[in-house]
């Protein structure tokens, strides 16, 4: 019988979390200093409560829940238990969720959010023993830039150039306002982004949905391309670099304004941003489309890029537990 014992985590702990996370998830690696960033940019009002599981002074799990800036309701958390592989299948992961679950009830917890991959069967039965079900589904895929097909950028470009749009990067971009004009495009194209039943994404002013970007090193704004007509932004396509892995880009936001929607700009950009990134010398890209986002999905599929297990977020409801 081992003695497991729980404890707040604290910031000598970040090592131990990077390291886990990149056990458990070898193919989403992270950084220490992407860890500290994004804890250094974290809305303190919201609740938050880590902590780390000890067998004999050694961790060996963690266990958070946190409300979520980008779809807050005060009762509805996002949450994670994570086991070293070779302590799991002893009562760790049991353990930990047990303490979340005392302490989720008495914050009156209406919902709980948690992501698991498709072919991680251990942590989704884990999950589904807990009362989660599937409620929404992210095809994940990736792309080799050596197989992309790029055939069509010219024809892609000389469409939107024929519908009076100018295609470039945002860094080219030389708008006084851009950054306000970007802010109202991708709030105003998020809202038909596809989310989970019942939620609203609750967007961040604009002061709150810069501070983390212009605090980000590894953001490139010459990698983000913009679709611009009479002097606003209709259309962007975004490749972010990976700092664990610097021969990777991820996909950012790829949209376009209602108005301006089939006129083949989200494909020109695409192409266009994925032939910038090859020409860079960039190997990999990756991205994940919601899985009823048909049209995305396709432009994808174009393009080259493979699927891969799919990213299940599943959600737990007090409701469904009485």
């Amino acid at each position: 019988m081992i003695q497991l014992t729980l404890r707040p985590a604290t910031p000598d702990d970040l090592p131990f979390r990077v390291a886990l996370h990149n056990r458990l998830h070898p193919d989403e690696p992270t950084t220490l200093a992407d860890v500290q960033r994004q804890n250094a940019n974290r809305r303190a009002d919201l609740v938050l409560r880590r902590y780390v599981a000890e067998v004999g002074g050694q961790a060996v799990g963690l266990g958070v829940y946190t409300q979520q800036e980008w779809m807050f309701h005060p009762q509805k958390f996002a949450v994670n238990v994570q086991v070293k592989p070779e302590w799991q299948g002893q009562g760790i992961g049991k353990h930990i969720w047990e303490r979340l679950e005392e302490e989720l009830r008495s914050l009156s917890a209406i919902k709980l959010f948690s992501s698991v991959r498709e072919d991680a069967s251990r942590s989704l039965r884990f999950l589904i023993e807990r009362g989660f079900v599937e409620e929404q589904r992210e095809r994940e895929s990736a792309l080799n830039l050596a197989d992309a097909n790029l055939s069509g950028l010219d024809s892609a470009l000389a469409r939107a150039k024929a519908g009076g749009y100018q295609l470039l990067t945002f860094a080219e971009y030389a708008a006084p306002d851009k950054e306000r004009q970007l802010y109202t495009f991708d709030e105003s194209a998020s809202q038909d982004e596809p989310h989970p039943p019942d939620e609203v994404f609750t967007f961040p002013s604009f002061e709150r949905y810069w501070t983390p970007i212009h605090a980000n090193p590894n953001l490139d704004f010459s990698l983000w391309f913009v679709a611009v007509r009479e002097g606003e932004i209709v259309g962007l396509s975004q490749l972010n670099p990976v700092s664990a892995q610097p021969d990777t880009l991820m996909t950012g936001f790829t949209a376009t304004a209602r108005a301006h929607r089939r006129q083949g700009l989200a494909l020109a950009l695409k192409l266009l941003a994925l032939s910038e990134a090859k020409r860079r010398g960039y190997l990999h890209v990756k991205t994940g489309n919601d899985a009823t986002n048909a049209p995305m999905i396709a432009i994808n599929d174009v393009v080259g890029f493979v699927p891969q297990p799919a990213q299940l977020w599943m959600a737990w409801k007090a409701e469904a537990q009485s």
